[in-house]
C-alpha cells in the first residue's frame, strides 16, 4: 500500500499503485491539491518518490477504483509561467487587452 503527502502535511493513505498512477477505492477530493503540490511524497513497498513543483494530472474512475497522477513540472514551463503571470499583471494594471494584441 502507499501513501501520499502533499506540501501542507496531508495525507491520502491506503493507496494502490498502477503504473504512474495511485489507486484509491473512492475518489479524491481534487480540492486537496490546490496550491498544495510543491513537494508530493509517495510511500510505499520500500521506496520514497519525492516530486517538486508538481501538478495534478487528473482523476479517472475504473472497474478496480479512482486513477490519479502528478507529474514534475519542468524548469523551463516554470519560467513559461512566471513570465506570464508577470506580462498578464503589467498588462492588467496598463489597461491591455492582451486578447487584442
Amino acid at each position: 500500500m502507499y501513501t501520499l503527502k502533499l506540501a501542507d502535511g496531508t495525507q491520502i493513505k491506503n493507496l494502490g499503485m498502477n503504473g504512474n498512477n495511485l489507486v484509491s477505492k473512492n475518489k479524491v477530493d481534487e480540492s486537496l491539491f490546490e496550491d498544495n503540490l510543491s513537494t508530493v511524497t509517495i510511500t510505499g513497498e520500500g521506496e520514497t518518490t519525492v516530486l517538486h513543483n508538481a501538478m495534478f494530472t487528473g482523476q479517472q474512475e475504473f472497474d478496480d477504483g479512482w486513477y490519479f497522477s502528478f507529474t514534475e513540472i519542468p524548469p523551463q514551463e516554470q519560467v513559461n509561467i512566471a513570465v506570464n503571470g508577470k506580462i498578464e499583471y503589467l498588462a492588467m494594471m496598463t489597461d491591455v487587452d492582451l486578447e487584442e494584441v
